[in-house]
């Protein structure tokens, strides 16, 4: 029975991991034009994304696996007051988020069910409820519930399609507006979900661009490129750059920035037209520095070169949509 018990333990862990990588990403999407860096389990809540402000987004993540679990709802609350309390300095906002259909433990039970409701909103008996349970915690008096939120958004089921649903919803909103095919939205997401996944692992922080690295590598690559590489390239080893190429990719200097800088290179180059032949046959020797320590041979590194540069510039539309899209600043 024991090992029964540690069994179910270690399942409602993997979820509550799992929930907080995927609240992570939602709070994200929704603040991603302001926003310059995540941070899951960060140093002194589940999930910190610092702003271009400087202020902080702090978020404690409460989940439960069998959604008609209600008997922790008062509990959770607590504990998520309780952490969100020792955030003082650099707030711009104290989030508590959940998949709990009655977070709040409230008296009208679908009041706060899958929305994003501030403190100033919550009803006159749950704003009591909460300002009651600070009075109880050791420094709550200085909670900042001006500055409180309560986010909840529908994660259950076993079936990924069920349980990803919305924050599936989050990243098809975000990749309209980076005018980017809805289409790509699983794709980007499973990218999403491993990166933010690994992140709470390693505990460290990712800027914006490392986020949006997903997303330039789901626009740029299986592309046919052999008749423009053909164009600038006159080494013959299209098929061997090709098998090469996307690990080259994975391993770029500075990651989504080194692509939009390609893109920014390029438009200061040429103001208008369609010079892209030119600029690879021109420029790619301005990038050996960068990538002589990934690919050592000069063939292959030339031949390297210039396919990335081809792929970038050929989708460079798209990559500066990406970039307006998230306010993504890049120096050049």
């Amino acid at each position: 029975m024991a090992k029964a018990k540690r069994s179910r333990q270690q399942t409602s862990s993997a979820f509550g991991w799992i929930f907080q990588s995927s609240a992570g990403l939602y709070l994200l999407l929704d603040c991603i034009e302001k926003a310059t860096s995540i941070k899951m389990e960060g140093k002194k809540e589940d999930v910190e994304i610092t702003l271009n402000d400087d202020t902080i987004i702090y978020a404690q993540a409460k989940s439960v696996e069998n959604i008609n679990d209600t008997a922790n709802n008062r509990a959770k609350l607590k504990k998520a007051l309780l952490s969100l309390s020792e955030c003082t300095e650099s707030v711009a906002k104290l989030i508590y988020i959940s998949n709990i259909i009655n977070p709040l433990d409230s008296d009208t039970e679908q009041q706060y069910i899958y929305s994003r409701t501030p403190f100033s909103a919550f009803r006159q008996p749950d704003q009591k409820m909460i300002t009651d349970l600070l009075a109880e915690i050791d420094g709550g008096a200085n909670f900042q519930t001006a500055k409180f939120e309560l986010v909840t958004f529908k994660f259950i089921g076993d079936d990924d399609s069920q349980r990803y649903g919305e924050v599936l919803n989050k990243t098809r909103e975000f990749l309209v507006r980076a005018h980017v095919s809805e289409g790509k939205a699983q794709a980007i997401l499973t990218e999403w979900k491993a990166l933010l996944m690994n992140n709470n692992a390693q505990r460290a922080r990712m800027t914006k661009g490392d986020i949006l690295f997903p997303l330039i590598l789901v626009t740029i690559e299986h592309q046919d490129l052999e008749a423009k590489y053909n164009e600038v390239c006159e080494l013959g080893i299209y098929d061997e750059t090709m098998h090469r190429y996307s690990d080259f990719i994975h391993n770029a200097p500075r990651k989504t920035e080194f692509f939009m800088q390609v893109c920014g290179h390029y438009q200061k180059t040429y103001a208008a037209g369609d010079h892209i032949n030119d600029f690879v046959k021109d420029k790619w020797k301005d990038y050996i520095e960068e990538f002589s320590v990934i690919e050592k041979s000069e063939d292959f590194l030339e031949s390297l070169i210039k396919l990335l540069l081809l792929a970038t510039l050929l989708k460079r539309t798209a990559i500066n949509n990406i970039k307006t899209a998230a306010n993504l600043e890049v120096k050049s």
